[in-house]
């Protein structure tokens, strides 16, 4: 929001989505996939995990649906995400990218 404040349009921005977990103090970061295989993800609205000790926070896909709806209720250009490797295979039920997918098709 504060970018379209600051006057970039809203026909040349991508939202930038992230398929990791960050530590608290971002010192660290997890690839989604890796907390879903260790069985630490079982809700689509779960959005913090502890793995190793440390708690890491990350977007689940409830809050990639939110951000999906937003990008398309502002009229952005497109959602992205960095490394689709941090996510799991699209055929997956728990995929962000597949989330993703369905909300755009709604």
């Amino acid at each position: 929001q504060m970018v379209l404040e600051y006057g970039i349009p809203k026909e040349k921005l991508v939202a930038g989505v992230p398929f990791y977990g960050v530590t608290k103090d971002n010192r660290r970061r997890q690839r989604l996939i890796q907390f879903v295989q260790e069985g630490l993800i079982t809700e689509p609205a779960q959005n913090e995990v502890i793995y190793k000790g440390e708690k890491y926070v990350f977007d689940g896909q409830d809050n990639i649906r939110t951000k999906t709806r937003y990008a398309m209720e502002q009229g952005l250009k497109g959602m992205m995400s960095w490394d689709l490797a941090t996510d799991l295979p699209l055929d997956d039920s728990k995929s962000l990218l597949k989330a993703m997918v369905e909300e755009l098709r709604k």
